[in-house]
């Protein structure tokens, strides 16, 4: 059943945000103590009160196998803080070899490092404040002697020198996988305390990138099938703080997906880039959690960050009653997927009733980018002053979606289909419905309709069908002089440009568009068609529509494709029932170009005339 927007559930989770320092930590490592207790027989591990530093001489590891409860006296009583890892002067550093080259780094004094083999990923140290080929970060270190590291790079170092540089690793201090036994944890619990990555945004010497913590938890799966990999992993009451990186990295190879994971009424908070990364992950739910200054390390970060491994689509996805905070970074998402094959996609998937907030320091702050092959997104709430007139709102590529009862305020919604390497997956049975577009301009000119429906890029394959765009309301609050022309609803138009694959099917009905500031340039639907001789845009059809404040109720527009302007080709085109309070300009055809393409738009009825307003 279709509803309006509700909000109450996801402001149940305001009254428990903590923001407080950490208490003062003991000096000593605690993670031999700690881990003997978790490893204990038994169903249920009761962790002290107290901050413990854990993983300076290996990683803290999660229960395996599990089948465990781990819980602390409360995420403001116990807390698990990362050993913040020692940086050691560099005495000397020298190359030798033709590509690749090994380099040699000798410490100064007596140091010690941890068991690299022990955490989830190979260690990668860093060298800062050495000279060309010297400074970085390094992959697959070996200790030679007491005191000298040895490295195989590809690039040709400087020339030899000396006392230059200090040296760090970042590990993984906490972590549900045992690089030893590749062995990854299954059916836990965690509740009731707080991991730390040590890594406060403010920190200074910690947060240094060469002595750094990467993140709070690594989750990592090596095994061969889904069986073997990390499976029904609880945490609830859990406070993730203060990373490097991301605060929680689920990573799944081999090509299988890691199954089962639930965070609820957890903190992620002060992740330096996202705050959990998933790769290949499949039935996730992400339910009344606060995300707090996620990306305050990063250009690019996401509250949730989804990618593939190749292992075919991630199903099952619950994210409900969140509340998401951007931090400073230049180009936040509250939710994006990113895959690099045409067999990773999201399905089955639910995102109801959270507040996404891009509004606290973020350059560009955006909503959600997602790939989806079938789910609904209902009420939720986008909230976006950073740059207001941003694209990404809301973007989505859909397959069989329902979208209502969002929504927007600062930002747009744009809907495509599934494409990669410009092959597009046919998507059929899209709903849109109930939401609400607030786009604003702050001078400059508007880059993308409030509302786009559009399908793939030049050359690319397929098309969107059985489309309904229905009462949904578009406010568009644009300046006089704002360059460029402003579209309420723009058909056959997707991000970066015009739509190369067919609308068919389209119903557009009910929706109320208003338009104010005196743009001369508005209109209310920019009808694009598709600019592709191989394949027509049908059957489309406009009713009981309310524009006020537009320039134009409707306008085919053209598109310049290789410096060509070519029309849009839309047949069977009809108009019912419109209402606008510019009757004199229900619909212009500016969509001719210099190629002589037949049926560019035919025919057009429009059954009742507008009625002014």
């Amino acid at each position: 059943m279709r509803t309006g927007l509700t909000l109450a559930v996801v402001l149940l989770v305001t009254g428990w945000l903590q923001l407080g320092s950490l208490p003062v930590a003991a000096q000593s490592d605690s993670t031999a103590k700690i881990q003997a207790m978790l490893d204990a027989p038994g169903t249920t591990v009761n962790l002290p009160a107290g901050v413990f530093i854990v993983g300076c001489a290996a990683p803290l590891v999660l229960p395996l196998p599990s089948n465990k409860v781990v819980r602390g006296a409360g995420t403001g009583a116990t807390t698990l803080l990362a050993c913040p890892h020692k940086k050691y002067d560099v005495q000397s550093l020298s190359y030798s070899g033709s590509g690749p080259y090994t380099i040699l780094v000798k410490i100064k004094g007596d140091f010690s490092l941890p068991d690299w083999n022990a955490y989830a990923q190979p260690s990668v140290i860093a060298i800062s404040g050495a000279p060309k080929g010297y400074s970085g970060s390094f992959a697959n270190p070996l200790i030679v002697a007491p005191n000298t590291i040895r490295l195989i790079v590809r690039e040709r170092p400087s020339m030899a020198l000396s006392n230059q540089g200090r040296l760090s690793a970042g590990l993984y201090p906490i972590q549900a996988y045992d690089y030893r036994s590749h062995t990854s944890s299954k059916n836990l619990t965690v509740e009731n305390l707080t991991m730390s990555g040590n890594c406060p945004p403010a920190s200074g010497g910690n947060c240094a990138a060469a002595d750094r913590n990467d993140r709070a938890l690594a989750i990592f799966s090596r095994g061969a099938t889904a069986a073997a990999n990390a499976h029904t992993l609880v945490f609830r009451n859990v406070i993730f703080r203060d990373s490097w990186e991301d605060a929680v990295r689920i990573d799944s190879v081999g090509g299988t997906n890691s199954n089962g994971f639930v965070f609820d009424h957890d903190q992620f908070l002060n992740a330096g880039w996202h705050a959990v990364e998933m790769y290949g992950v499949s039935n996730f739910r992400f339910i009344n959690n606060r995300v707090i200054n996620y990306g305050w390390n990063s250009d690019t970060a996401d509250a949730l960050a989804f990618r593939g491994n190749g292992g075919g689509p991630q199903r099952g996805y619950i994210i409900a009653n969140n509340f998401t905070q951007t931090g400073t970074g230049s180009n936040n998402f509250a939710l994006e997927a990113v895959y690099g094959s045409a067999k990773d996609f999201m399905d089955k998937v639910s995102i109801t009733g959270n507040i996404f907030d891009a509004n606290h320091g973020a350059k560009t702050g955006n909503g959600i980018s997602l790939m989806i092959a079938s789910g609904v997104i209902l009420n939720n709430r986008f909230i976006n002053g950073a740059q207001q007139n941003h694209r990404d709102g809301f973007e989505f590529d859909c397959l069989s979606c329902e979208i209502g009862g969002n929504v927007i305020d600062g930002g747009t919604m744009q809907l495509t289909p599934y494409c990669l390497n410009n092959v597009c997956v046919d998507a059929q049975s899209i709903d849109v419905h109930d939401n609400v577009v607030n786009q604003t301009s702050v001078g400059q000119g508007v880059e993308f309709p409030a509302l786009g429906v559009g399908g793939g890029p030049a050359g690319s394959k397929g098309y969107l069908s059985d489309i309904k765009l229905n009462h949904n309301t578009v406010n568009q609050d644009i300046p006089k002089n704002a360059p460029g022309n402003v579209i309420g609803i723009g058909l056959g138009m997707r991000e970066g440009g015009v739509s190369f694959t067919p609308l068919v099917n389209l119903t557009v009905e009910n929706n109320i568009l208003r338009a104010i500031g005196g743009n001369p340039n508005t209109t209310a639907f920019g009808i694009y068609g598709t600019p592709n001789q191989d394949a027509s845009s049908a059957h489309w059809i406009f009713r009981n529509n309310t524009t006020t404040g537009y320039a134009v109720h409707a306008r085919a527009l053209g598109v310049n494709v290789a410096g060509k302007k070519i029309g849009s080709m839309v047949s069977d085109l009809k108009f019912e029932n419109e209402r606008t309070d510019h009757p004199d300009h229900m619909f212009i055809d500016q969509s001719g170009g210099s190629q002589p393409i037949p049926s560019i738009i035919s025919p057009i009825r429009i059954l009742t005339p507008p009625e002014p307003r």
